[in-house]
């Protein structure tokens, strides 16, 4: 997904498509995505708020911020819950997101070993994984 280097900005279940037929899955809805430099780094404040990422916020991010949003298509996916759907405004999934808080839909995620692969998105910038490091030796998300 980051080769070349661009950042979707907004990965929520709602733009990944899923052909029935083949199984393929593309992401679409490129309206805020960026191409960035050798860098890595972006400064825009932009995307969809149950779905931003922390860094978002304080507008200095790179490309794991798609992989971090991908962890919470995976929790709407497993719970069938838009995460931080016990917020009702936008001002308190911001504060949820800025202070670290994790959506309640996590406390409904019984498979430890899915748990584990949500947590793996939502760890801190310099510790997320690459989409290829975190798709590659996981069969979790093909046998869910």
């Amino acid at each position: 997904m980051h080769e070349p280097c661009i950042i979707h900005r907004d990965i929520k279940c709602s733009n990944i498509f899923i052909n029935g037929n083949t199984g393929e899955v593309k992401i679409g809805d490129f309206g805020l995505s960026a191409v960035i430099d050798n860098s890595h780094v972006a400064h825009t404040v932009l995307g969809t708020p149950a779905f931003m990422v922390p860094e978002l916020y304080d507008e200095h991010y790179t490309e794991v911020v798609d992989i971090y949003a991908f962890g919470f298509c995976v929790l709407e996916l497993v719970t069938m819950e838009i995460p931080y759907n016990e917020c009702d405004t936008a001002v308190k999934i911001y504060k949820k997101v800025s202070t670290g808080e994790k959506p309640q839909a996590m406390n409904k995620v019984k498979d430890p070993e899915v748990k584990r692969f949500i947590k793996k998105c939502f760890a801190k910038p310099r510790e997320r994984p690459s989409a290829s490091e975190l798709i590659t030796p996981r069969p979790v998300l093909r046998r869910t």
